[in-house]
């Protein structure tokens, strides 16, 4: 329904809808950094802005989100040299979403989301998708949302790199995919406890499924200012391979070939700002 002029699959929209919590215009940024775990040790800093508006039933949220990363410490028996290029894998990424509430509990929503990832060899992937949101429960600081959507998306890896994927895939695919999303929060004064949970299928193969799993502590610090520690992790069950340099005629020798690591840790301190 909707294609972007912004120059990533999971993201934590969740936790950007929480500012919507009146009627007209918010924006806000934030500021975070930390230790990422998988590929390899790396050391990210990173920021984000939104806007949105909503009245009585409509409303949208745009956002982007900027990761800027330099490796620290290799994994046993891995050097700096096996993650393409250099030092610096940045990633990026703008989402923008529309929603119309059908009733009390239950809204219809359409989205885009555009993503590039030097980390795992992803020059872009662009989905669109659109779906469901049910509010099962909100009240006494307590909260509970469900959503589904469908969500194909186009998938371009670096083909400089590119190897191979688990099936035979190449570095341009186009996906099916159904997106299942549940997020809790409870609070009580200025602290709130927050865990989203995303799970992505492809409805051609279960197997292959993107899940993101992200626990936050927030304290408002005052009306427009708080601190977030959140962790995370993120799972990809079908990650490509790819050579540690770009790939000659001579093909990729056998000690330069990779494997993105389909499972990756992180721990984010932040600092939003939302008016």
């Amino acid at each position: 329904m909707l294609w972007p002029t912004l120059a990533s699959a999971s993201v934590n929209f969740e936790k950007r809808r929480r500012a919507l919590v009146r009627p007209g215009w918010s924006m806000g940024i934030d500021l975070h950094g930390g230790l990422r775990r998988g590929n390899l040790n790396v050391l990210e800093l990173g920021g984000g802005e939104f806007v949105g508006w909503q009245a009585d039933r409509l409303g949208f949220l745009l956002l982007g989100e900027h990761r800027f990363r330099a490796q620290t410490l290799a994994r046993a028996g891995q050097g700096f040299s096996d993650l393409p290029r250099s030092r610096q894998l940045n990633a990026h990424m703008g989402h923008l979403r529309l929603f119309h509430r059908l009733g009390p509990r239950l809204s219809v929503e359409a989205f885009t989301q555009v993503e590039a990832d030097e980390l795992s060899v992803l020059r872009w992937r662009q989905l669109v998708g659109t779906g469901l949101r049910l509010r099962v429960i909100e009240r006494d600081g307590l909260s509970l949302h469900l959503g589904t959507a469908y969500v194909p998306e186009l998938e371009i890896l670096d083909r400089a790199l590119f190897l191979g994927q688990p099936g035979g895939h190449g570095p341009i695919n186009v996906w099916q995919r159904v997106g299942q999303v549940i997020d809790a929060s409870v609070g009580r004064g200025p602290v709130t406890l927050v865990n989203t949970f995303y799970v992505q299928p492809r409805i051609d193969d279960p197997r292959d499924v993107r899940v993101l799993d992200e626990a936050s502590l927030v304290i408002a610090v005052s009306k427009h200012v708080s601190l977030e520690l959140a962790g995370s992790v993120r799972v990809d069950t079908r990650p490509p391979s790819y050579c540690a340099v770009p790939v000659g005629t001579g093909g990729c020798a056998p000690e330069l070939v990779r494997r993105v690591v389909g499972t990756e840790v992180a721990v984010d301190p932040a600092l939003a700002v939302s008016f």
